[in-house]
């Protein structure tokens, strides 16, 4: 039986986090110094964290006269996640202790739950064994059992539980599912999925009832406040998991991981955890990839895919999309290449997805040919598939071949999104199509396509303008628009008026790009240039002195070469900036 300290100390970790935890275990052992036999040993969670990185540091006191509130508090997700965590440790269950939270829309907790047998049955005299040496169910914990979800429902106090919410440290079985759908449960927050693959029919057929029945499923990971979760409220959670046991299994590893992955800025925390993994399976090699991509850093998103392959890994469905995305951004088409290969030998069916990820690979790295032919071997597509190989024909500056691929798009009953106009546009400026790029335009404003145009469709159409060299238009287009045009707007107009030597109207608009950004100092740059172009030196001179004296310098320049398994990246004098191995080149099936 655990003792009180050991649940103070596990109340003390659900209500503040593992950062109070740890300071209440540094409390109590010294309250308990006068005595050896007295003195408990750290908490399970506490010295896993500690050794992992995860334990807290103590934010700085705030002064008393700061009217701001503290920082680092956990999110009301983790709270009542953390509470279903601590709910679990009430379990007799040897094997696996599971706790469920009820909670209303209000936010008020409506009743607790955790597994374990029914009122008035002895856990002495009922079996708690997974499995019977005589094969005899009876003997087993299963007949007799009463799960979290179901004692957290019976246990509100006859508060209904329809409409509201249940936070469960385990997905539910089917059972359970009958009993959330029954009571009227709006939504199952969850923090692990028991299930490894369709074989296990419980579980699937748990999630068939509940989407039917439109109970919404909800991971951590997808909570809606995810990006406003503290460290502490990441390692509040982590902590209550450790020390209810779930640590070791692979599941709940792998939820923490996306957890930490989707929460992390710079990943720092994820990369911890994966390297500390004893043997990482392909959901924990495929989240940090695809946290890799998703955060632009393509070259460690490759160079973990290769990883996992010199690992033995092998790679699912959603492992090759996240890293053919990565190839894609990064121009690795050795390796997108290999991937394709690797799919066909694998005998995968092209659907939707991966057919997809291979066009746009093939498109950004430059093979429209090769991503044709993959598009016509897929029986089934959907929008992204034809943005993709309209924007591949608008990459490769094939305006007119776009254009067909965008009608046929639509004779096919496919309704364009806002990226089908981007990539049209983009069509039509490098083909030089102003009045086809005009007319679709002026179809989008009409509600012609379902959406009003956004800052980025009108870009598109300033750059269009400026190309071919309709300044004044390009320039109404910028002054009419309904929302404040950004310097991306602007530099795409200047562009086109610097093409076409118009100094008066470049002179005003580099006044605006400024005036958006007045500590950029390629603007200051771009206009001493352009006093300078036009004989008023001592205007030129005035800006470049007035930049020394504020101390702004333009960024050097950077270029990237790529070669095999390299990459170098050299700044304008030829100084090396980075060099890096492992990201691309050929591999070996």
């Amino acid at each position: 039986m655990a003792s009180a300290r050991d649940l103070a100390v596990a109340s003390i970790s659900a209500a503040v986090g593992a950062a109070a935890a740890a300071a209440a275990l540094r409390f109590l052992s010294s309250y308990g110094a006068s005595s050896a036999k007295q003195r408990s040993p750290p908490t399970p969670c506490a010295e896993h964290l500690a050794v992992n990185g995860c334990t807290a540091e103590r934010p700085p006191v705030q002064s008393p006269f700061d009217p701001a509130k503290r920082e680092g508090y956990i999110s009301w997700d983790d709270y009542f996640m953390a509470i279903a965590f601590l709910s679990a440790e009430r379990s007799k269950d040897p094997n696996r202790q599971v706790g469920a939270c009820l909670v209303s829309q209000e936010g008020i907790i409506l009743g607790i739950g955790y597994n374990g047998f029914p009122r008035g049955c002895s856990d002495n005299k009922l079996p708690w064994a997974k499995k019977s040496a005589k094969g005899d169910p009876l003997e087993t914990k299963y007949p007799y059992v009463v799960h979290a979800e179901v004692n957290a429902i019976l246990n509100t106090n006859h508060a209904s539980a329809a409409g509201q919410k249940l936070y469960v440290t385990m997905f539910p079985c089917n059972e359970c599912a009958k009993i959330i759908i029954q009571s009227g449960v709006s939504e199952v927050i969850y923090f692990v999925e028991k299930r490894i693959d369709n074989s296990d029919y419980v579980y699937v057929a748990s999630h068939k009832l509940l989407s039917m029945a439109g109970v919404k499923e909800t991971p951590t990971t997808d909570v809606t406040n995810t990006n406003q979760v503290s460290g502490a409220s990441k390692r509040a959670v982590h902590c209550q998991v450790v020390k209810s046991g779930f640590a070791p299994d692979c599941h709940v590893r792998n939820a923490l991981l996306a957890r930490y992955a989707a929460c992390d800025p710079d990943l720092a925390h994820a990369e911890q955890m994966f390297d500390e993994m004893p043997r990482p399976e392909v959901v924990a090699w495929t989240t940090m990839i695809t946290s890799y991509r998703n955060r632009g850093r393509t070259f460690h998103a490759l160079a973990t895919f290769r990883r996992m392959l010199a690992a033995h890994v092998a790679p699912n469905r959603v492992t090759m999309v996240a890293a053919l995305g990565a190839c894609a951004a990064h121009c690795a088409v050795d390796t997108g290449i290999w991937i394709h290969e690797y799919v066909q030998k694998q005998g995968w069916e092209m659907d939707v997805v991966l057919g997809t990820a291979l066009v746009d690979m093939y498109g950004k790295c430059g093979k429209v040919s090769d991503g044709m032919h993959v598009f016509s071997k897929m029986a089934k597509r959907n929008v992204y598939t034809w943005n993709s190989i309209i924007g591949a024909l608008a990459l490769a500056q094939d305006g007119k071949t776009a254009l067909q691929w965008f009608s046929r798009m639509q004779n096919d009953g496919v309704q364009p999104d806002e990226v089908t106009l981007i990539c049209v546009l983009c069509a039509c400026a490098h083909a030089g199509f102003v009045d086809i790029g005009r007319k679709i335009f002026n179809l989008a404003i009409q509600g012609e396509y379902g959406f009003q145009p956004g800052i980025k469709h009108f870009g598109c159409m300033v750059d269009l303008l400026s190309r071919s060299g309709h300044l004044d238009d390009a320039f109404r287009v910028v002054e009419t628009m309904p929302s404040q045009p950004n310097a991306v707007i602007w530099g795409l107009l200047l562009r086109g008026c610097r093409a076409r030597g118009d100094s008066w109207l470049s002179e005003h608009v580099t006044m605006r790009l400024v005036e958006l950004e007045p500590e950029n100092a390629s603007h200051y740059v771009l206009l001493s240039n352009l006093y300078a172009e036009t004989g008023r030196w001592q205007e030129a001179q005035g800006i470049l002195h007035w930049m020394k004296k504020k101390g702004l310098r333009k960024d050097a320049g950077w270029s990237l070469q790529m070669l095999e398994d390299k990459s170098k990246k050299y700044t304008t004098d030829g100084y090396l900036l980075e060099y890096k191995h492992g990201a691309s080149g050929r591999m070996n099936l």
